[in-house]
Protein backbone atom coordinates (compact mmCIF):
# COMPACT_ATOMS: atom_id res chain seq x y z
CA UNK A 1 0.00 0.00 0.00
CA UNK A 2 2.20 2.42 -1.10
CA UNK A 3 -0.23 4.33 -3.78
CA UNK A 4 -1.24 7.91 -2.67
CA UNK A 5 -4.74 7.75 -3.26
CA UNK A 6 -5.31 5.10 -0.68
CA UNK A 7 -8.99 5.46 1.06
CA UNK A 8 -11.35 4.69 3.39
CA UNK A 9 -11.45 1.14 2.89
CA UNK A 10 -7.44 0.86 2.79
CA UNK A 11 -7.21 2.53 6.23
CA UNK A 12 -10.32 0.17 7.48
CA UNK A 13 -8.21 -3.22 6.12
CA UNK A 14 -4.91 -1.48 7.59
CA UNK A 15 -7.10 -1.11 10.90
CA UNK A 16 -8.50 -4.82 11.07
CA UNK A 17 -5.05 -6.32 10.99
CA UNK A 18 -4.78 -4.48 13.90
CA UNK A 19 -7.59 -6.16 16.04
CA UNK A 20 -9.98 -3.34 15.22
CA UNK A 21 -13.54 -4.59 13.96
CA UNK A 22 -16.94 -2.61 13.37
CA UNK A 23 -18.71 -1.91 16.96
CA UNK A 24 -15.70 -2.73 18.92
CA UNK A 25 -16.13 -0.82 22.45
CA UNK A 26 -13.76 -1.34 24.65
CA UNK A 27 -13.90 -0.15 28.88
CA UNK A 28 -11.74 2.90 28.64
CA UNK A 29 -12.02 3.84 32.33
CA UNK A 30 -8.58 2.59 33.41
CA UNK A 31 -7.38 4.66 30.79
CA UNK A 32 -9.45 7.59 32.24
CA UNK A 33 -8.24 6.50 35.45
CA UNK A 34 -5.10 6.44 34.27
CA UNK A 35 -4.63 9.65 32.30
CA UNK A 36 -6.25 11.59 35.49
CA UNK A 37 -3.53 10.08 37.62
CA UNK A 38 -0.94 11.64 35.30
CA UNK A 39 -2.91 14.91 35.76
CA UNK A 40 -5.22 14.97 32.20
CA UNK A 41 -8.91 15.08 31.85
CA UNK A 42 -11.30 13.72 29.19
CA UNK A 43 -14.54 15.56 29.30
CA UNK A 44 -15.22 15.55 25.61
CA UNK A 45 -17.52 12.43 24.87
CA UNK A 46 -16.20 11.93 21.20
CA UNK A 47 -12.80 11.38 22.50
CA UNK A 48 -13.97 9.11 24.93
CA UNK A 49 -15.96 7.33 21.65
CA UNK A 50 -12.85 7.15 20.10
CA UNK A 51 -11.15 5.63 22.70
CA UNK A 52 -13.21 3.18 23.28
CA UNK A 53 -13.22 2.37 19.07
CA UNK A 54 -9.52 2.20 18.22
CA UNK A 55 -7.23 2.63 21.43
CA UNK A 56 -4.86 -0.07 22.26
CA UNK A 57 -3.93 -1.24 18.72
CA UNK A 58 -0.62 -0.97 17.19
CA UNK A 59 -1.11 -0.25 13.20
CA UNK A 60 1.61 -1.15 11.00
CA UNK A 61 2.20 0.34 7.53
CA UNK A 62 4.66 0.46 4.87
CA UNK A 63 5.71 3.98 4.81
CA UNK A 64 5.96 5.32 0.73
CA UNK A 65 9.56 5.03 0.83
CA UNK A 66 8.93 1.36 1.94
CA UNK A 67 10.25 1.21 5.29
CA UNK A 68 7.80 -0.53 8.00
CA UNK A 69 6.68 1.77 10.56
CA UNK A 70 4.03 1.64 13.09
CA UNK A 71 1.06 4.17 14.92
CA UNK A 72 0.88 2.19 18.77
CA UNK A 73 -2.16 4.01 19.89
CA UNK A 74 -2.07 3.51 23.41
CA UNK A 75 -2.38 6.22 26.49
CA UNK A 76 0.35 4.65 28.68
CA UNK A 77 2.80 7.03 26.83
CA UNK A 78 1.27 9.27 29.07
CA UNK A 79 3.58 7.95 32.26
CA UNK A 80 6.27 8.71 29.55
CA UNK A 81 5.40 12.95 28.97
CA UNK A 82 6.80 15.68 30.72
CA UNK A 83 2.75 17.27 31.48
CA UNK A 84 4.85 20.98 31.71
CA UNK A 85 5.87 20.60 28.07
CA UNK A 86 2.47 19.47 26.56
CA UNK A 87 0.60 21.75 28.89
CA UNK A 88 2.75 24.49 27.68
CA UNK A 89 2.20 23.25 24.07
CA UNK A 90 -1.22 23.91 25.08
CA UNK A 91 -1.67 26.87 25.58
CA UNK A 92 0.27 27.87 22.96
CA UNK A 93 -2.19 26.29 20.78
CA UNK A 94 -5.27 27.09 22.91
CA UNK A 95 -6.58 23.49 23.08
CA UNK A 96 -5.79 20.87 25.33
CA UNK A 97 -4.01 18.34 24.76
CA UNK A 98 -3.77 14.47 25.43
CA UNK A 99 -1.26 12.05 24.66
CA UNK A 100 -2.69 8.94 22.78
CA UNK A 101 -0.32 7.02 21.11
CA UNK A 102 3.44 7.00 19.60
CA UNK A 103 4.27 7.22 15.60
CA UNK A 104 7.11 5.32 13.44
CA UNK A 105 8.39 3.15 16.34
CA UNK A 106 7.89 5.49 19.34
CA UNK A 107 9.92 8.30 17.69
CA UNK A 108 7.11 10.89 17.78
CA UNK A 109 4.04 11.51 20.17
CA UNK A 110 1.04 11.55 19.31
CA UNK A 111 -1.57 13.78 20.57
CA UNK A 112 -5.30 14.63 20.41
CA UNK A 113 -6.59 18.12 21.29
CA UNK A 114 -10.37 18.33 22.90
CA UNK A 115 -11.49 19.96 20.28
CA UNK A 116 -10.72 16.47 17.66
CA UNK A 117 -7.47 17.67 16.70
CA UNK A 118 -4.65 15.36 15.83
CA UNK A 119 -0.77 16.48 16.85
CA UNK A 120 2.57 14.94 16.82
CA UNK A 121 5.27 16.18 18.66
CA UNK A 122 9.14 15.44 17.92
CA UNK A 123 11.93 16.86 19.93
CA UNK A 124 11.01 20.35 20.43
CA UNK A 125 8.89 20.15 16.71
CA UNK A 126 5.18 20.36 16.91
CA UNK A 127 2.68 19.56 14.15
CA UNK A 128 -0.79 19.62 13.35
CA UNK A 129 -2.55 16.35 11.30
CA UNK A 130 -6.28 16.54 10.26
CA UNK A 131 -9.46 16.82 12.27
CA UNK A 132 -10.40 13.48 12.22
CA UNK A 133 -9.03 9.81 12.45
CA UNK A 134 -9.10 8.41 9.09
CA UNK A 135 -7.66 11.91 7.30
CA UNK A 136 -5.17 11.58 10.29
CA UNK A 137 -3.62 8.00 9.53
CA UNK A 138 -3.18 8.99 5.72
CA UNK A 139 -1.43 11.66 6.90
CA UNK A 140 0.94 9.79 9.08
CA UNK A 141 1.28 6.88 6.39
CA UNK A 142 2.22 8.96 3.75
CA UNK A 143 3.53 12.04 5.72
CA UNK A 144 1.47 14.34 3.61
CA UNK A 145 0.98 18.16 4.25
CA UNK A 146 1.23 18.06 7.89
CA UNK A 147 1.64 21.37 9.39
CA UNK A 148 4.60 22.83 11.65
CA UNK A 149 4.10 24.82 14.46
CA UNK A 150 7.44 26.88 15.70
CA UNK A 151 7.56 26.29 19.38
CA UNK A 152 10.14 26.52 21.75
CA UNK A 153 8.86 24.48 24.85
CA UNK A 154 12.02 25.36 27.17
Amino acid sequence: MTDKSMDKTDIINLLEDAGWYQGRSIDIEYIISELSMEGYVINNQKIKDLLKEYWNMNIEFKTPDGYLSNIRLNTEVAKDVDKISIDKISQAIHDNLLPVGTIHEDSALLLLSDSGKFYMITDNNVFKFRDNFFDTLKAIIYQDNITRFHFNKK
